[in-house]
């Protein structure tokens, strides 16, 4: 039964199998992220900003350290719009993150923070995965911990609990404290706060962990070092895996290093950075990440349409491709696919394509791109109505402009208190649940009392309603809008565009007949010339075939003078003939150079190959005997050890003899022995 053809909807998009070129076997994978078109607005913003600077820079070489600032401060703020919008508020934050909406909203807001949360559920839903511990490190900002640790409340873990090591968790500590009383029933785990569980997956002992980057823990830095990490996830940019501290965290407490995944949104300033991770120290670097940030902003954040369906499905299809093989010790080996196996038995394969390559761009890139707008879907901000068919450069219509304008949030709700938690919004028969009940109310009017205010107020509310509706009609009823034949605005703008279209069409049929009219007039005139050069052509026959009375020195001197032309032609010809020859030849010439020098370079490429075979034979052979003689060292040696060995073996039977013996003596002599008096103790 196909449900889907019958409740008839889209069914969701099947995932293919990827064809990836360069499997990733090193341990240290990217995962892409999008970008949401708020995300993708800011950034624009922020480039817009920081124009004149850019332009300063690219073109005319500006490294004036106001420039320089200016430019970090761009990237800077960049990376921050990458991770999340709300990290470029640094001030009113809000102090109670634990509201139920928070995490959908974080997540609802930034690409990468709906990754994260996709990809913590695969790995806490699965009860295949038993015991993990996940390490997020990120940017060691209490803004960004805070927002992370907000997010991870609202992800469905199994026996999730989340352990910070800087800052305050955003669950209130007597909130856990009550939680953790009320677990301790069911479990012995203590985290420092613990988002939704389920019962099938209980007592698994699965942590998350944030991390700052830079080590600079405040608190359970001893805890931190006991973990054994099973896959660590580099939030941002800024951290620095080849630092010694993310080392550590790698390899602590693990015989290997652990895997990497690095959430990476497509083509932004993260991409551009660590496409360029191994040129920090070039003189371009910073030129290279402006211009591709500028050069790329209308672009950043566009997955590839063969992924598109592991993302809809919540990375689901990481679960038997990737993390069943490094977080369970016996992993299906019918789910795996045979190219994604490292043949070194290291680290598997990352079943997902690598990032897109970043081009080059040069200033006219750069500049081209900043005179082109960028459009996105969202826009937030609506200027004038178009309703508001006025002209704002007239004074007298300064009042409509006003009144069709679209008030500001705070304006609308703000300011009047307009909000859903308000409870003053809603009219008083809302609130107290009588319906019916305006007509029938009778009120003191010499007593102001709250529901009179109320009242008072929900009735200007309509009032400026109806009075809003009652000028959007008169301003349809214009005579501009409605007109003395009753003609529509719409029928009147398509009545204008006939016209000019038909203006067109006659200007068109003009140009056509004058043109014509030139044709037929050429065509004449090509007619007469031709006429009359037939009519030189016949009186040029007739000159050299001696019809005419001319003296015969002019005769043969018009006809010597033709043949001279004639020649010229053919020596013209056959210069260039010449000319063409010759290039040929210098090509071929050129050719053959170029084929010798070849030559001779393959020939000393085979020299250098053979004499870095020689080499490697002579190592080889070295290799070998040295094998050799460690190889008889360590047989000489052993055998040396297992003499002695039975050296002290023999030693050991003789002292145990000599030992045995005394013992047999002390029994045989014990009744031999006297034993002493004790003599009176002294008071």
């Amino acid at each position: 039964m196909n449900l889907f053809k019958i409740l008839d909807t889209t069914p969701e998009p099947p995932i293919i199998d990827l064809d990836i070129q360069d499997i990733n076997y090193s341990g240290d994978y990217q995962l892409s992220t999008p970008m949401y078109d708020f995300q993708k607005e800011l950034i624009d913003q922020i480039i817009s900003l920081h124009y004149p600077d850019i332009l300063k820079y690219c073109e005319l070489n500006d490294s004036r350290d106001i420039i320089i600032k200016s430019l970090n401060i761009c990237i800077d703020n960049c990376l921050l719009v990458c991770s999340h919008p709300y990290l470029l508020i640094d001030h009113y934050m809000p102090k109670n993150l634990t509201f139920k909406e928070l995490p959908s909203k974080l997540s609802e807001t930034s690409g990468k923070f709906n990754v994260l949360k996709d990809l913590i559920n695969v790995l806490f839903n699965t009860k295949n995965y038993v015991g993990v511990n996940v390490g997020i490190v990120m940017n060691n900002a209490k803004n960004l911990f805070d927002l992370v640790d907000a997010l991870l409340l609202g992800c469905n873990g199994i026996n999730k609990n989340v352990k910070r090591y800087v800052g305050n968790n955003v669950l209130r500590e007597s909130k856990k404290n009550s939680n953790d009383n009320g677990d301790n029933n069911n479990n012995n785990n203590n985290g420092h706060s613990g988002g939704s569980s389920q019962s099938g997956n209980s007592g698994t002992n699965s942590y998350v962990h944030l991390i700052p980057h830079d080590g600079a823990t405040s608190k359970e830095k001893s805890g931190l070092e006991k973990v054994k990490f099973d896959l660590l996830i580099v939030l941002d940019g800024t951290v620095d895996t080849k630092s010694d501290f993310f080392k550590g965290l790698r390899s602590q407490n693990r015989d290997t290093e652990c895997v990497i995944i690095r959430l990476v949104p497509t083509k932004t300033i993260e991409h551009v950075k660590l496409h360029y991770a191994k040129n920090t120290e070039d003189s371009d670097y910073l030129y290279k990440l402006i211009s591709s940030i500028v050069c790329l902003r209308d672009f950043i954040g566009q997955l590839s349409p063969d992924i598109f369906p592991i993302y809809n499905q919540k990375l689901n299809y990481l679960s038997t491709k990737f993390f069943d093989k490094i977080l369970t010790k016996k992993p299906k080996r019918q789910q795996q696919q045979p190219q994604l196996l490292n043949p070194d038995g290291g680290f598997p394969g990352w079943p997902l394509p690598p990032l897109p390559k970043i081009p080059i761009f040069t200033p006219y890139d750069v500049e081209r791109s900043l005179l082109t707008e960028v459009h996105f879907h969202y826009t937030p901000y609506d200027t004038i109505s178009n309703n508001a068919m006025v002209d704002p450069q007239d004074p007298s219509h300064r009042k409509k402009v006003a009144q069709f304008e679209k008030p500001s949030f705070y304006e609308t709700r703000r300011l009047k208190s307009e909000y859903i938690t308000n409870p003053l919004e809603n009219s008083y028969n809302l609130l107290s649940g009588i319906y019916n009940d305006d007509e029938n109310t009778l009120n003191n009017s010499s007593i102001l009392t709250h529901k009179l205010l109320l009242q008072l107020n929900e009735s200007f509310l309509k009032n400026n309603q109806l009075t809003e509706e009652i000028s959007i009609f008169d301003k349809f009823n214009e005579p501009e809008i409605q007109d003395g034949d009753k003609i529509g605005r719409r029928e009147k703008l398509m009545r204008c565009n006939v016209s000019n279209i038909i203006n067109d069409v006659e200007h068109s049929d003009s140009r056509i007949a004058s043109s014509n009219k030139m044709s037929i007039k050429k065509s004449e005139s090509l007619e007469t010339t031709n006429a009359k050069l037939k009519e030189q052509q016949e009186l040029l026959e007739k000159f050299l075939d001696g019809k005419d009375d001319v003296k015969e020195e002019n005769r043969q001197y018009i006809t010597k003078q033709l043949e001279i032309w004639k020649l010229g032609e053919e020596i013209k010809n056959l210069i260039n003939k010449t000319k063409s020859k010759n290039d040929e030849k210098n090509f071929t010439l050129q050719e053959y150079n170029n084929c010798v020098k070849s030559i001779e370079g393959s020939n000393l490429e085979i020299e250098q190959l053979a004499s870095k075979i020689d080499e490697n034979k002579r190592k080889y052979a070295n290799l070998l005997d040295e094998e050799e003689v460690k190889s008889e060292e360590f047989i000489t040696k052993k055998q040396k050890i297992i003499n002695e060995l039975k050296e002290e073996e023999l030693i050991n039977d003789s002292l145990k003899f000599k030992l045995n013996n005394a013992f047999k003596f002390l029994k045989d002599t014990s009744h031999l022995k006297k034993r002493k008096g004790r003599g009176l103790t002294p008071k």
